[in-house]
């Protein structure tokens, strides 16, 4: 789950795509990297949930957030920000 203490791999390339559109097998090795234990596999099966739930567009072998989603997110955080304070 985005922003959650335990953070899954899902929420891992997302934070990584905030940066910049990246090649998988670039997110791989920045992600196993991190002392964190992944497969090549895990990572594409998280990458290929993330096109399906519309958070990820891939095109070709570089994928990268969706705009539109991103923009949704930001709506919805600027939205509820004023509600805590």
């Amino acid at each position: 789950m985005l922003l959650a203490r335990k953070k899954s791999l899902e929420d891992r390339v997302v934070e990584h795509l905030l940066g910049s559109p990246s090649q998988v097998k670039r997110l791989y090795t920045e992600l196993s990297g991190t002392g964190n234990d992944v497969s090549l596999r895990a990572l594409y099966d998280a990458v290929n949930n993330l096109v399906a739930a519309g958070v990820v567009i891939k095109t070709g072998k570089v994928v990268q957030l969706d705009q539109e989603w991103l923009g949704q997110l930001k709506s919805q955080i600027t939205r509820v920000a004023p509600l805590e304070l």
